[in-house]
């Protein structure tokens, strides 16, 4: 005969272990959802605010599908004095835009990060539907600092300044439609900017004094 003390304990022990069950797969389903949750937080392309008020929707969609490894230096990886005092409407110290090989589109130039401390500044050629990376130089920044930067040099004729570099040796050099310059901070460093025009269908280089 079972006292009513012993049917009593019994309940409990059975209520006990129906607690435990119907606790453990609420657990797993939470544990399962985390790691599903994580890839949508975890974006590569963190840009800074300023970035959004330049660079367009469809450029940063480009970059995402195309470039996911790649990133964009924030800004404070530029002395202050010389990110704002380079700062136009339609530029930054890191980004330019124009109509580089004369297709009537808008394309931009920007320098991003790579990975493993390796900078590039890229070309983006906007075509009928989408864009082409155009990769222009890769450099090292020596300290924290970031010490390039990109301008923007309107179609005119200009002096080159290494005639080695020139094409056919020539000493001036005709822009014929806006072009790329890259090179150094002319309150840092002398010496001119490497600068990408369009010539016989593709992007390419001469020295132009700053």
């Amino acid at each position: 005969m079972i006292r009513p003390l012993a049917i009593l304990l019994l309940g409990l022990a059975s209520c006990h272990q129906f607690e435990k069950r119907s606790q453990s797969p609420k657990s797993d389903v939470v544990d399962s959802a985390i790691p599903a949750m994580t890839p949508s937080v975890d974006k590569r392309y963190g840009f800074d605010e300023i970035y959004n008020q330049y660079m367009s929707q469809d450029l940063v969609s480009y970059m995402e599908n195309t470039h996911p490894t790649w990133s964009v230096p924030n800004q404070n990886r530029w002395y202050p004095q010389l990110f704002n005092k380079y700062k136009t409407n339609i530029s930054l110290v890191n980004y330019v835009r124009g109509d580089f090989d004369g297709n009537g589109k808008t394309d931009a130039a920007l320098i991003v990060d790579k990975g493993n401390n390796l900078l590039a500044a890229v070309a983006f050629l906007r075509g009928d539907s989408s864009f082409k990376t155009v990769e222009l130089t890769d450099f090292n920044p020596e300290g924290d600092k970031i010490d390039f930067l990109l301008t923007l040099y309107k179609p005119g004729r200009y002096p080159i300044t290494d005639p080695d570099l020139a094409p056919s040796d020539k000493k001036q050099v005709d822009l014929h439609y806006s072009s790329i310059g890259i090179g150094m901070f002319k309150e840092l460093y002398e010496g001119g900017n490497d600068v990408y025009y369009w010539y016989r269908n593709q992007l390419r280089s001469c020295v132009i004094e700053k």
